[in-house]
This record gives structure tokens, sequence and C-alpha cells, in this order.
């Protein structure tokens, strides 16, 4: 159940903030949790980033924006995502720049393996291939491994299936990591990567341009799906990835945030809503939000999503097919 609670160093202490602080403006009524998929960090489609010194540098960026905006963080980890070229020691070093900050770390499964092409025994055993690494390091600060988020937030073809893995999961102690907010970001990031590999500024410039107005549509779209739901707005989980676009371009995603009235709250505290109590029964391909699975239970219609420019969808067709 995707609901199921119903179901480096550098640059790190700028402001001499902690990330975990909540900066709720006064006034204010929303609230939002921040998590990262796809940790160490994304890669470009074409190919695995294996630059240790760029993945690095890219952690350490992203982190500085966090930490210097004080903005709590759950970064989902597939440790198998991280070029084998690196060494054994690549991978908890990124990890430690997390955990360094005050994030939290949660498992993401070993190979972000799609559940609704593998087996149950073979989901199960990246389940627990992917938090080698994650537990071992958060055991050695004295916490724990709680969350989990399901890769393409697909939960199962089936409810046999889906009962079988939250069964799993939560006998292994997992709480599932709902999404409320999710959009086609990484479409964003792909194009980015690709324009940033070959210095195309111009490009870069496009994407970045466009890429603010796009997140401020998604979260209005999603902000109006919560008052139909609920005849308020909920404290919303935003789904965001590890990439350079994000690293580049948090700074002004957080503003645009902010300048909504949104305060940061940690994904313990965001989940604290009864919203959330709410059973998310969904069976299907689209996990997207927790808001459109409750929507379509409750037999509510809700307008198409915002989409993309086209020519975000155009980028994206041309790299995707080299």
């Amino acid at each position: 159940m995707k609901c199921s609670i119903v179901c480096w160093a550098c640059a790190l202490a700028l402001a001499g903030f902690a990330l975990g602080a909540d900066i709720t403006l006064p006034g204010s009524a929303r609230k939002i949790a921040i998590t990262f998929d796809d940790l160490p960090a994304v890669s470009v489609p074409t190919g695995e980033t294996c630059d240790l010194a760029a993945l690095q540098a890219n952690t350490a960026k992203l982190l500085a924006t966090l930490t210097a905006r004080a903005v709590p963080v759950v970064g989902f980890v597939n440790e198998g995502r991280i070029c084998k070229s690196l060494g054994p020691e690549a991978l908890p070093a990124l990890l430690n720049m997390w955990l360094d900050a005050g994030a939290e770390l949660g498992n993401h499964t070993f190979s972000h393996v799609d559940i609704d092409v593998a087996t149950i025994e073979a989901y199960e055993a990246d389940i627990v291939r992917g938090e080698a690494v994650t537990r071992k390091l958060l055991s050695e600060r004295g916490r724990t491994l709680r969350y989990f988020r399901y890769p393409f937030l697909n939960t199962g073809r089936n409810q046999d299936i889906k009962t079988t893995i939250d069964a799993f999961l939560a006998k292994r102690g997992y709480t599932e990591a709902p999404v409320t907010i999710g959009s086609n970001e990484w479409m964003f990031a792909a194009i980015y990567a690709d324009a940033k590999g070959r210095t195309d500024l111009a490009t870069m410039k496009l994407v970045t341009d466009a890429y603010v107005p796009y997140m401020a549509k998604v979260l209005g779209y999603f902000e109006h799906a919560s008052s139909r739901l609920f005849g308020r707005e909920i404290s919303q989980v935003l789904l965001l990835h590890a990439s350079a676009l994000n690293a580049d371009s948090l700074d002004q995603i957080v503003a645009m945030l902010q300048s909504r009235g949104y305060g940061f709250v940690t994904l313990t505290e965001a989940l604290e809503d009864p919203a959330y109590r709410t059973p998310d029964d969904y069976l299907g391909s689209d996990g997207f939000s927790c808001l459109l699975h409750w929507a379509q239970a409750e037999n509510i219609i809700m307008a198409p999503r915002p989409t993309e420019p086209a020519v975000i969808r155009k980028l994206y067709a041309q790299i995707i097919a080299k």
C-alpha cells in the first residue's frame, strides 16, 4: 500500500541550520514533506553516472540547499544503482553525506525493480538486498531503517501480491512511504542531465525555465485535489529525484513552495495527518498519488493532471531514442 500507514560534507553547515528544523511561516496552514528517490543519484537515460567527484558535487549541492533552507528530507536508496567500478566505499561515502546533513534514509529496493514484472520471491529478495548498506550506516548512528517506497509507486497487479508484500514489509519493520504530489519532473531531469553532459547551456536554461512553473501547476492541482477529497489541504508528501536538475534548481523549488505558504515538516510529521489513515486499495501501474487513488475509490472524477510543455516531451523523446 502506497499510503500504508493507513495502509564532502562541504557546505552542509550553511547558515548554521540542521536538516529537520520546521520553518513553517507565521500564519501558514500548508505543510509538506520533501522526499528524494533513487539515491545516491539519478543516472542519465543513456548510461550510468560513474564519476564519483560529480556524484559528490551533486549531492553536496542538493544538501547545501536543504541545509541552508532548513528542510527535513528522506532519501530513498537503490543500493545497486551505482557503478561497480567506483568500488565498495563509494556508496557508503555518498550516503554518509546525507546522514551527516541530518537526513533520513529509506529503502527503495536494490535495483529499482518493478513489482509488476518480478516474482514475489525476487521482489522480496531485492528489498532485503537493498537494505544492507543503508541499515548498517543507520545502525552505526543509533538509528533504524524504517521507511520503504515502491519503485514506480507500483504496489502489485493483484490483491494477493499486494497483501503478501505488505505483510513482508511489516515483518521487516517498514512503514510504506506514500506520495501525494507526483510529477514528471524526472523527464525534465533526464533532458537536463543529457544537456549538462554536452555543456548545452541553451537547453539547460530552457529546462530550468520550464521546470519551476510546471511544478507550481502540479502543486496547485494536488492542493485542489486535497480540498475536494477532505474539505481541507492535508499535509502533502512531495516526490523529487536526486538529479543534477534538482541540485541546480532546488533553491528555486523551495522558494516557490514557501511563496505558496508551505512549511517544511518531516515525513513522520506529515503522516500524522488523519488523512493518511484512509485505506489505499488501488491496484494498477499508475501509482502517481494517493490523492488520485482515494478519489477513484470515492468515484470522484478529477481533471487531467498538468502536462509538461510540448518542447519537454519532444526533447525527452529525442534523448531516449539515441
